[in-house]
Formats: C-alpha cells, sequence, structure tokens
C-alpha cells in the first residue's frame, strides 16, 4: 500500500481560514484524495500508528516528487 501511496497524484489540502471556520462549527473539513482521508483514518483508530507512519512517509514522498515535477 505504501507503495501505491509514493505513485498516486495527491490532491492539495484545503486552505487554512476554511479549515479555521469549519473547526469553530465543528465540522471537520475533508478534501477527497488528500492526506485528510489518511489523517481521518488514523484519527477513527483504523491504522496503526506504524501504518500511519509508513503511509504519511510515502504520500510526502509523493508530494514532493509532485513538486519537483511543477517546478519545470
Amino acid at each position: 500500500m505504501a507503495e501505491r501511496f509514493r505513485r498516486r497524484h495527491w490532491a492539495e489540502p484545503g486552505t487554512f481560514g476554511p479549515r479555521l471556520a469549519a473547526l469553530v462549527h465543528d465540522a471537520p473539513p475533508a478534501v477527497p484524495g488528500s492526506v485528510d482521508d489518511l489523517s481521518l483514518a488514523y484519527a477513527r483508530r483504523q491504522l496503526s500508528d506504524h501504518e500511519f507512519y509508513v503511509l504519511a512517509e510515502a504520500a510526502i514522498e509523493a508530494m514532493r516528487a509532485q513538486d519537483d515535477e511543477s517546478d519545470f
């Protein structure tokens, strides 16, 4: 699964303003296809600490690669 996370294209998470507003209204925003999905699964205890760490690292690698590609 970590390899799939490394290869996939990640959506940008929401901006800070709407996130803060949603937290005030107790409705956490989730951007489908972003790392929000990963965070939500961890918060729901659907992932162990180790699984979250491995998948988060894979997502970070993929996002860095996307950034590198967009620099050209």
